[in-house]
């Protein structure tokens, strides 16, 4: 996902659209098991195949944590975080996103 041009700022609004939809999996756990256990007719579904619009607006802004120096840092639990945040940002869209997992990786194996 690319950051708005000029990066982003409280109480900032924008849009991001998703050319190819968003797949159920995504959007919540609970609508895709009961969409894949058929607990949800087809006719009740939202239609997520075409180009999906997302309103975002920004409520607060936090630096990322730069490694133990950093203010904030809360040890075992930022390490945590940081592994969590990599591992999802590596599983994302089939790994596009692996230049952004691999900086939180050095952050915490350094």
């Amino acid at each position: 996902l690319l950051l708005p041009p000029g990066g982003v700022t409280e109480g900032m609004q924008f849009e991001v659209i998703f050319r190819d939809g968003v797949p159920i999996s995504d959007i919540d756990k609970a609508i895709s098991v009961a969409y894949a256990d058929g607990a949800m007719q087809g006719d009740l579904m939202p239609d997520t195949t075409g180009p999906v619009a997302v309103r975002v607006e920004v409520s607060r802004v936090e630096a990322v944590l730069a490694g133990p120096s950093a203010d904030g840092w809360l040890g075992v639990a930022s390490l945590r975080r940081e592994r969590a945040r990599a591992e999802w940002l590596q599983s994302l869209d089939g790994s596009r996103h692996w230049r952004k997992a691999l900086t939180r990786w050095r952050r915490i194996i350094a």
